[in-house]
């Protein structure tokens, strides 16, 4: 059974606070917070697995909450943050998962010539049906 895990919580000033996905799970990211106290805009960046999922300012004095998210990181994958700010707040949350058989590798670049004469689209469109 899936349970709430909060991966990492940033307290800004320009650094930047990392979470690796343990051996055997399967981390999901589902909500992120930036809370900026100071009066200066201050920017967060999240990224997960290398892939920044968040990089916005914050004007001075406000919060964003992003809610919703389904973004995965493998076993062994970084979840990271960062805030500008001396007086922001990042802290990213979701599901840890179980995942005894680990990702299976199909994110592979296929090569043109492995693809063959493919017709565009626009001419399968036009085809009658069969």
């Amino acid at each position: 059974m899936p349970y709430s895990e909060r991966f990492l919580i940033n307290f800004g000033s320009g650094t930047w606070s990392s979470y690796n996905v343990p051996a055997g799970r399967r981390a999901v990211v589902r909500c992120l917070t930036f809370v900026n106290s100071d009066t200066e805009s201050h920017t967060c960046i999240v990224t997960v697995g290398g892939a920044t999922i968040y990089s916005q300012p914050l004007p001075g004095l406000t919060s964003v909450v992003v809610g919703e998210l389904r973004v995965v990181g493998y076993e062994g994958e970084p979840v990271n943050a960062f805030s500008s700010g001396p007086a922001s707040v990042v802290t990213v949350s979701g599901y840890l998962l179980a995942d005894p058989i680990g990702r299976s590798d199909d994110s592979r670049e296929v090569p043109a010539s492995e693809i063959g004469d493919q017709e565009p689209a626009n001419q399968l469109l036009d085809r009658e049906p069969r």
